[in-house]
């Protein structure tokens, strides 16, 4: 049971990139988050922190609908993404709704990771702990950043390449990276505590 909470998580994680095909999310977000979700549900009896993070995937799938169309400016490309726009009052609703999945991923991920952590501390996996540590900094910088400039580029069209930009970044950085800690925790709790989950 273990195994395939992390196996969900992972699967999760990857719906979170970002990648459009005229507008349209090609790897739509709410199936992230509900993957995500039902794999938190398997590790929710382990701790407190899986449990707050199980609770908060599924209002990050439901704002996340918002953010499964954006419209493309006519003349764009299929892949090309605008970025975010206070031009119109769907574009506002949709910046707006970007920034808060943009949070409440954060959150969750933070419960994750120190779910993790705890875990680790409970199983004396000094790796995995080590791990958490690190990884939680590089994640919330990245999404900072992005909370930052999603905003900005929404304001300042001229600016508005730097969201698709900044969300590419968090792809890379963040959602790699989790993706690659999510497996070496399934290493390292999938088969030890799967039997009792």
């Amino acid at each position: 049971m273990m195994a395939s909470a992390f196996q969900l998580l992972w699967s999760g994680y990857v719906f979170l990139f970002d990648l459009r095909v005229w507008g349209f999310d090609v790897l739509p977000d709410v199936l992230g988050y509900l993957l995500i979700a039902a794999g938190l549900r398997r590790v929710s009896h382990l701790n407190d922190r899986f449990a707050k993070a199980a609770r908060l995937a599924p209002i990050a799938a439901l704002v996340s609908l918002a953010d499964f169309y954006e419209p493309v400016r006519s003349g764009a490309s299929a892949l090309m993404l605008t970025g975010p726009s206070f031009r119109t009052p769907v574009g506002a609703v949709l910046t707006v709704a970007g920034i808060g999945v943009i949070a409440l991923n954060l959150l969750m991920t933070w419960h994750l990771i120190g779910g993790l952590l705890q875990l680790a501390l409970d199983r004396r996996d000094d790796e995995i702990a080590d791990r958490s540590t690190t990884l939680w900094p590089e994640y919330k910088g990245v999404h900072i950043l992005l909370m930052i400039v999603w905003p900005l580029a929404a304001l300042v069209p001229a600016v508005g390449w730097l969201a698709p930009l900044a969300q590419l970044s968090v792809g890379i950085v963040a959602y790699l990276s989790m993706m690659v800690f999510l497996r070496q925790a399934r290493h390292a709790f999938g088969e030890s505590t799967g039997k009792a989950g």
